[in-house]
């Protein structure tokens, strides 16, 4: 036990003094599914955080009409935001994205997962799990920060 604590400590270079922090490039990635309020408050909060913002949406064959009905609806809205596809023949969500992310480069990665907070706890059984099962095999496969926010539909 003490053996690993002690490389930890190694690692972490704990007792030294570090050099001062310098920015890095920047990608944060919002995994995209509609165009909606959800979408836009999840886009505006990656804008602030990094240097470059993509959205990415992940198609699937069964799903063709509906991706083009999103890319419709994407177009129209013109966020300003790079909208990046990705196909995936076995409706996986968090493997087309690491392998998306192995792809930028030597940029610092956020991704942006935005989930819905239900108003009432027993209805979060009813919410769909994505957003955790994504950030679970992002965390698992990348070395990307994933950052998971919340939008309340309590009513104030």
């Amino acid at each position: 036990m003490e053996r690993s604590y002690r490389r930890i400590g190694e690692r972490l270079r704990l007792g030294l003094t570090p050099a001062p922090p310098r920015p890095h490039r920047s990608l944060v990635v919002v995994p995209v599914h509609t165009v909606s309020r959800l979408t836009r408050d999840a886009l505006a909060a990656a804008l602030s955080l990094g240097d470059h913002v993509e959205a990415v949406h992940v198609i699937h064959p069964e799903d063709e009409q509906s991706a083009r009905n999103f890319v419709a609806a994407w177009e129209k809205w013109h966020p300003e935001v790079a909208l990046v596809l990705l196909h995936d023949e076995r409706r996986r969500l968090g493997e087309p994205l690491v392998e998306h992310l192995r792809t930028v480069g030597d940029r610092h990665v956020f991704v942006l997962i935005a989930e819905i907070e239900p108003e009432h706890w027993w209805q979060r059984i009813l919410q769909n799990q994505r957003g955790g099962v994504l950030a679970r095999a992002l965390r698992r496969h990348s070395d990307a920060v994933v950052c998971r926010m919340r939008f309340r539909l309590a009513v104030r």
